[in-house]
């Protein structure tokens, strides 16, 4: 029997607090609009996803014993999440991501507070190595500590296994420049690419231009995700952009994240990485039409409804 596929998860579980306002969003002023609170984090929307699919996954994370952890937590279960590797702690807040978007659903600005991620340390990952070297794939979000990445790159490496990490932000994939040689795919949105490159991206020409100097440093895969225009994948082998489908946004927070939870999801079930990141696009476009962070709905047959839609 084949051996069924095993991704690992490592990085941010937080509650999300998203204000939207009901018109243009002023700033230094009061916005009349609606607050939305639910369970977020890279890695966590990343494991859910990956669950809600039927992919068998392992999150590596933390929470705090807080009120606000014990909602997210209570949520994570009712989806599915397994918490026998994430750290229960009293010594930190929750994680929490304060968003302001736009009144077209757009992320307009942030403040993630993550500061209970510096417990995920090498020392915290060493006992959970046997579990790390079972796994197909390992995901990781850079809001973890360098060392760690740094710790679990060298393990998949020395295995084998293919790593994808996720930027997180512009200031977080400066962090993660000094180990690109070692990740086999990365997902950086256009800001994230130029930091990645080192260059400023202007057009489609830019963004080829960006894909390949990030190649050049060692990565194996460059997914560059463009919003509205789709993505663009550099490798080797393909280069190519592969256009986004068209949906009325309710809200653009954690559409990368499904973006990389379709991708994995895709090459688990043997697809090509042309159709795993189609596969991608349309786990996103889902994630669009809902102010969660996960579509609540998401599910194999919602996925092949979305890839076989006329108007991709």
């Amino acid at each position: 029997m084949e051996k069924e596929p095993h991704v690992v998860v490592i990085g941010a579980i937080n509650l999300d607090i998203k204000g939207r306002p009901y018109k243009v969003l002023r700033p230094h002023t009061s916005n009349p609009g609606r607050i939305e609170i639910s369970p977020g984090g890279v890695g966590r929307n990343i494991a859910e996803n990956l669950v809600r699919l039927g992919i068998k996954t392992t999150l590596i994370s933390a929470i705090s014993t807080d009120p606000f952890s014990k909602f997210v937590k209570e949520e994570m279960e009712s989806a599915g999440v397994n918490f026998n590797n994430v750290l229960i702690t009293d010594k930190h807040t929750s994680g929490l991501f304060v968003a302001f978007m736009d009144h077209r659903g757009d992320l307009e600005s942030a403040i993630a507070d993550m500061s209970i991620l510096s417990t995920i340390t090498p020392d915290f990952l060493k006992p959970r190595e046997s579990i790390i070297k079972t796994a197909d794939y390992v995901v990781m979000d850079a809001d973890i500590p360098a060392e760690s990445m740094d710790y679990i790159l060298n393990l998949c490496r020395s295995c084998g296994i293919i790593s994808c990490v996720e930027p997180v932000s512009v200031e977080k994939a400066e962090l993660m420049i000094p180990f690109l040689d070692r990740i086999t795919m990365v997902t950086p949105n256009r800001d994230e690419a130029e930091v990645l490159a080192g260059m400023s991206i202007e057009g489609a020409k830019g963004v080829i231009e960006a894909g390949a100097a990030i190649l050049d440093k060692g990565v194996k895969y460059v997914i560059i995700t463009l919003g509205a225009e789709g993505v663009y994948v550099a490798s080797h082998e393909m280069n190519r952009f592969i256009s986004s489908i068209s949906t009325v946004v309710e809200d653009s927070v954690g559409a990368g994240d499904a973006l990389v939870s379709g991708t994995i999801y895709g090459l688990c079930s043997g697809k090509n990485m042309y159709e795993a990141i189609r596969t991608g696009i349309a786990c996103a476009t889902l994630t669009l039409t809902t102010e969660k962070a996960v579509h609540p709905h998401l599910s194999k047959d919602s996925l092949e409804q979305i890839l076989t839609q006329k108007h991709w």
